[in-house]
Formats: C-alpha cells, structure tokens, sequence
C-alpha cells in the first residue's frame, strides 16, 4: 500500500498499527533492537513556534502505544538511538538543546545547549558506536561522546543553516551535512576543516543518505526538486 491513490480500505488493510500524536511528527526512527519499538519526535505548529514532545511507542496489536513522552518547551525536530544500548536515545529541539534520554530509568542522562540556534538533526554513529553529530540552524555541527560534559568539536564552514547529519556506515569517523548553502560538506571528525565540498544544488539541500553498500556513494534532496547521486 504505498501508492497514493490507492482506495482507503486498502490502506487501512495494509496499515499494521497507528497512533494519534498530540503534535506534529517530525522524525521516526526505529529502535535497532526492539522490532515494535518506535521513538516520534514532533512540534506543534509546523515547528515553527510552540511546543514539542519526544515519544517513545511500543507496537500493540493495532495500536502504537506510548511507553514514554518527553514534554519540550520547544519543538523536538530529531531523534537517533544508541548502537550499543537498547535504553539510549539521543533528541535535539529547537532551543539549541542535545538531550540523552535513558528509558529505562525515565530520565535524562545529559542535556546540552551549545548551539545558538533550533538543532535540526542527530545521528548516533552506528560504526564507531561512541560519537554523536548534530547540525543546527546556527550553521555549525557539533561532534559529542555521552560520558563527555561538552562536545568534542565544532565544524563552522557551512555558510547558512545546518538541515541533516549523517555518519558514514563504512568509516567510524567521516560525516557528511547539508546545508541551505546549497553544498554537501564531508568531514573527518580529527580535522576541523571540511575533507571535501560539493556544491551539490542549486538551492537548500534538505536530506543526504550515504550508501549501505558503497563506502563512497551518497545522495541528496534538494528544494530545486531533484534528487542526486554523488561518489565522493
């Protein structure tokens, strides 16, 4: 059932479970050791103003249920589990904020606030297991380590507002971000500069994804309505 015209009993019949959010979804991320587990980041308001809540669901039969909502004076925009603990969560939100969330407990292991601006995406490293990055609408991304009280290091080049941050599934310390500035920037997390800038688009690059089965191939979303493939 992923065509959009499909009848609606179809997709009803093809739908496994559901869940009425308070607010908007901003991201999904499935856990990578409970097969029913889901964490929902979401905002009122289109994110732009408002509140926002991280959601943590169990799958129920038909239903999602919420195991978990962390309430958030500003919108939650991203969320990125631990490789190495199934009880970890890392969300990031429109303050600026870094938050580590243990479910186990319901609490918080760290909260950061470096950035100066809304933090749009979080991805913990799923090759070296230790280093969370962040990019934010303050043009920098952050590189952390959750038994460190600050980041390890900020990469300042992008010349406009930080969209998405991935890690490469390949080598446990390159990165790669995307930027309204309209280039893909890799990074080695050692060296502050950027390892190589492709001016990618035209306009905002919005979403990259590196390739699982090719260490040197990634593509982009653009709001110039194209998607490409690059090889580094």
């Amino acid at each position: 059932g992923l065509q959009g015209s499909a009848p609606d009993n179809a997709r009803k019949k093809d739908m496994l479970a559901r869940s009425q959010l308070e607010f908007m979804g901003y991201a999904v991320e499935w856990s990578p050791f409970n097969a029913g587990r889901l964490a929902v980041s979401t905002s009122q308001h289109f994110g732009i103003v408002g509140n926002g809540q991280q959601v943590i669901l169990d799958m129920k039969g038909k239903n999602l249920a919420p195991v978990h909502v962390a309430n958030l004076s500003d919108g939650c925009y991203d969320c990125t589990w631990s490789p190495v603990s199934e009880n970890h969560l890392a969300y990031v939100a429109g303050d600026g904020s870094l938050t580590l969330l243990d479910l186990a407990s319901k609490k918080r292991l760290r909260s950061y606030k470096e950035h100066t601006a809304e933090v749009y995406s979080v991805d913990w490293s799923g090759a070296n297991k230790r280093y969370i990055v962040t990019g934010a609408w303050d043009n920098t991304v952050k590189v952390w380590h959750p038994d460190r009280p600050s980041s390890l290091r900020t990469f300042d080049e992008h010349k406009n507002c930080i969209y998405s941050t991935a890690w490469s599934p390949h080598h446990a310390e390159l990165f790669a971000s995307t930027s309204g500035d309209s280039t893909v920037k890799i990074w080695d997390m050692n060296d502050k500069k950027a390892i190589q800038t492709i001016p990618a688009h035209k306009y905002e690059i919005l979403t990259m994804d590196w390739s699982k089965y090719d260490a040197n191939i990634l593509a982009t979303g653009s709001v110039d309505k194209t998607i490409k493939i690059w090889v580094r």
